[in-house]
Formats: C-alpha cells, structure tokens, sequence
C-alpha cells in the first residue's frame, strides 16, 4: 500500500506567510501617502508658477499693469484680495489692475442692463481656490504686479516658500521672482 503525501500549507506557514505580507502590505501604504504629498506639493507649485506667468504673459500682451494677489475665499459672488498678501495658501487671483492701486476692484454691477464698465474697473483673469495642507507665504507683503515690459519692480522682487502644515520637510517647495519677472521653481526652502 502506498500513501499519499499530502501537499500544500500547514496553519504555522500561512499565518507566516499572511503576517510578512501584512508587514509589505502596510509599507507600501506608508509610501503611498508620501508619494500622494509630493505630487500634490508639485502640483501646487506648477499652478502657482504657471498663475505667475500667464500673468506676466498678460501684462505684455495686453501692455498694461497685471497683478496677483493671495485672495479670501473665493466664492462665486465674492473675490477679493487678501488684506494679509503674505499668506497665499488659500488660494491667488490674477487679473487686470486698471487703476493701478493693487486690489482687486470689479465691477460692482454685472447685469446686463448696467452700465458699461468704467475704466477703473479691474478684469479678472484667473482664480486658484486651495484647500490643502500647504501653507503658501510670500516674503513680501504686497501684491505683485507685472509691467507691461513683462519685468516687475523692485518691491515684486522675492520668493514663495510652500511649506507642509504638518512639518514635513521634505516637501518643501519655493519659487523665485526677480526684477525682469522671471517666474523659477527652487527647492532651496527654509520652512519654520
């Protein structure tokens, strides 16, 4: 008589086998999350450096003053600029600066039966609503403006740092504005 051995896993080797898959398993996770953070960090910097040029972009070819500014929350029926113009981090918006003065001043009524819009009237261009765990702070505190040359002035002149709210280093980002407008990504950024 011949026996049969028997083939497959005895209960010890499965609950080894489950137990280092669950070590892998909850590794992977981690890193998903990281990954997650600095794709959302890049993000963020690409859409803000973008916002930048598309306003420079504007300011030449429309050959006017372009600002951006760091904006409340933004609403359908309500946008404005920031009164602090330091913290960017709830989102910026860009737009033709009629009057020069640096804030956004719309058109108080958008009907069709109103009047025409006055010349000091501020056109927007482009809103950014965040709502993330970056904290977005300009050194500056002012708006920046874009000449109709495409360059800025003295006091546009600065840097962005984008920090993680929760203290991650690594996923700090900054972006560089000099005195001709050029927009740059670094990541030399000292977050608190």
């Amino acid at each position: 008589m011949k026996h049969l051995a028997a083939s497959g896993l005895t209960l010890i080797e499965l609950m080894i086998t489950l137990f280092i898959g669950s070590i892998i398993l909850s590794a992977s996770i981690s890193q998903i999350g990281v990954i997650a953070s600095r794709i959302q960090f890049d993000s963020i910097q690409q859409s803000l450096i973008s916002g930048l040029l598309f306003a420079r972009a504007e300011a030449i070819e429309n050959g006017g003053l372009v600002a951006a500014c760091a904006s409340t929350t933004i609403t359908s029926s309500s946008v404005s600029c920031s009164a602090t113009s330091d913290n960017w981090s709830s989102g910026w918006i860009i737009f033709i600066d009629r009057n020069n003065n640096g804030i956004f001043d719309p058109a108080f009524d958008k009907s069709p039966l109103a009047p025409a819009r006055a010349a000091t009237d501020d056109e927007m261009l482009m809103m950014r609503h965040l709502e993330s765990n970056a904290r977005i702070t300009w050194e500056r505190d002012n708006t920046i403006s874009f000449l109709a040359n495409g360059a800025t002035t003295a006091t546009n002149v600065g840097a962005f740092s984008l920090c993680d709210a929760n203290g991650n280093a690594d996923l700090a980002r900054g972006i560089n504005i000099n005195l001709s407008g050029r927009v740059r990504p670094t990541d030399t950024v000292s977050c608190p």
